[in-house]
């Protein structure tokens, strides 16, 4: 174990104690999520390409750790892993560089490229000119800048609907821009002309509802969502393990990665509701819904 990597399983040990100063950190390392940190941490402690000719600039070595290798040493699934790790390369805990780019400058990296490509093609039978590139990673001490980075980041995500689940590019582009998303994500997928009719139609629908009796629930909006038929075919292909399986998965998928982000936009209130809002609303029991919060405010 070298000391770097003492440094960093020691300074997450510390935010996971001190959730007061690192709450939305914490929020979003809870559960599974700082498991599979400290796992890639570990595998990455001290590999790396070449240390004399791959320095990247700020003076961190770059490696690469294929996520078939984490599914055969820690299982889950490919899609998981990929989520989890550009999750923290979003907050800042990972760093990592386009490989498109970086291949094409560096003739050893290529070399390195062409020889992972090459033994996973052998092993699996996939074509070589079908295999993407591997992801490039590098690493750096954990500083109290890095942290509140982090920390700023994390606040930003929860505020905006998180779920490790429906983390994707879409979202990155929606909280922190394209340009943001795009250097943690080195592909075309990020939001479609499909993607914004789906989200345009979940804000018009909730808007709707709201000017009609000033609140709604995820059931109430879904059901008036149109999906293209032919559309989530599309998306079982890109997610098989989420089983969205028909249009109204596809829906709740978009549902759930868009809502936050137009309570936000909307001034809305979203959470669970209160004796308060069960009397305002006439509702029999608790249920998270969607409310106008002026009008809330107003009634009391």
């Amino acid at each position: 174990m070298t000391k770097e990597h003492k440094q960093r399983m020691e300074t997450l040990r510390k935010i996971k104690d001190n959730k007061q100063k690192y709450p939305y950190l914490n929020k979003i390392l809870s559960y599974h999520a700082l498991p599979k940190l400290k796992i890639f941490l570990k595998l990455a402690d001290g590999r790396e390409i070449d240390r004399k000719t791959l320095i990247h600039d700020n003076k961190y070595p770059y490696f690469t750790i294929p996520t078939s290798e984490l599914i055969k040493k820690y299982k889950g699934g490919n899609g998981t892993w990929s989520r989890n790790i550009n999750c923290f390369v979003t907050l800042g805990l990972i760093g990592k560089v386009n490989p498109y780019k970086v291949n094409s400058q560096n003739g050893l990296l290529f070399q390195h490229s062409q020889a992972g490509k090459q033994n996973l093609s052998k092993k699996t039978g996939i074509p070589l000119n079908k295999i993407k590139e591997q992801n490039i990673y590098y690493l750096f001490p954990y500083t109290e800048d890095i942290l509140q980075t982090a920390e700023q980041r994390a606040k930003i995500m929860c505020e905006n609907g998180f779920s490790m689940g429906a983390f994707s590019k879409i979202f990155v582009q929606r909280v922190f821009g394209l340009d943001f998303a795009n250097t943690i994500y080195f592909n075309d997928i990020g939001e479609s002309e499909f993607t914004l009719n789906v989200f345009n139609q979940i804000q018009d629908i909730v808007m709707t509802k709201i000017l009609i009796k000033h609140f709604t629930y995820k059931d109430e909006v879904l059901k008036n969502v149109k999906i293209d038929t032919d559309i989530y075919r599309h998306y079982e292909e890109i997610y098989p393990k989420a089983k969205i399986t028909s249009a109204w998965k596809v829906a709740e998928f978009e549902y759930r990665r868009s809502i936050q982000i137009i309570c936000n936009k909307c001034n809305l209130g979203h959470s669970m509701s209160s004796k308060e809002l069960n009397k305002l609303f006439d509702l029999q029991q608790n249920k998270k819904i969607i409310y106008d919060k002026n009008y809330v405010k107003n009634s009391k």
